[in-house]
């Protein structure tokens, strides 16, 4: 079983590498993490990467479905996805129905989010592409809480049995 801190530990790590991809690449490529326990624990988890296809929402529905097994399939303890995304803030915090991407006072962020069967967090780093400039804003951090609640809703039934 993974600790509350251990997961905070994977989720900052995971932001570290993404704020590095976005400075060299430009771009954070969307990926998940699937933690698994080592027999010997050392490393006590072992990260396996796996690319996500976010294109469309045909391909994001198959990406997550796969994500889906194959956590199931290795035991996972925690489940990390990192992407580039819309946000937008809501004036109370609950979703509006609108999707951040249709919305006008939508922002660009880094998203890393995470779950495991007893807690869930994320990180948000917002930033503004002007050519090869990239200006970071407002970052936000929840740990040993809920994850963001678009991936919360995709991953929830994750650890739940299949039969």
């Amino acid at each position: 079983m993974m600790t509350k801190i251990e997961f905070n530990e994977i989720l900052k790590f995971l932001y570290d590498g993404a704020m590095e991809a976005l400075k060299k690449d430009k771009y954070v490529a969307p990926f998940a993490f699937i933690a698994t326990e080592q027999k010997y624990n050392n490393p006590k988890f072992a990260l396996g990467a796996l690319a996500l296809d976010f294109v469309s929402d045909t391909a994001k529905n198959k990406s997550l479905s796969t994500l889906k097994m194959i956590a199931r399939n290795n035991n996972a303890v925690g489940v990390f996805i990192v992407t580039e995304g819309w946000i937008a803030k809501t004036k109370d915090g609950e979703y509006d129905g609108i999707r951040p991407s249709k919305r006008s006072d939508k922002e660009e962020a880094v998203i890393i989010s995470g779950k495991t069967p007893i807690t869930g967090g994320f990180i948000s780093q917002i930033f503004v592409k002007k050519g090869d400039d990239i200006t970071l804003g407002e970052k936000t951090e929840t740990f040993g809480g809920d994850g963001s609640k678009i991936v919360d809703n995709l991953l929830s039934n994750i650890w739940e049995p299949t039969c």
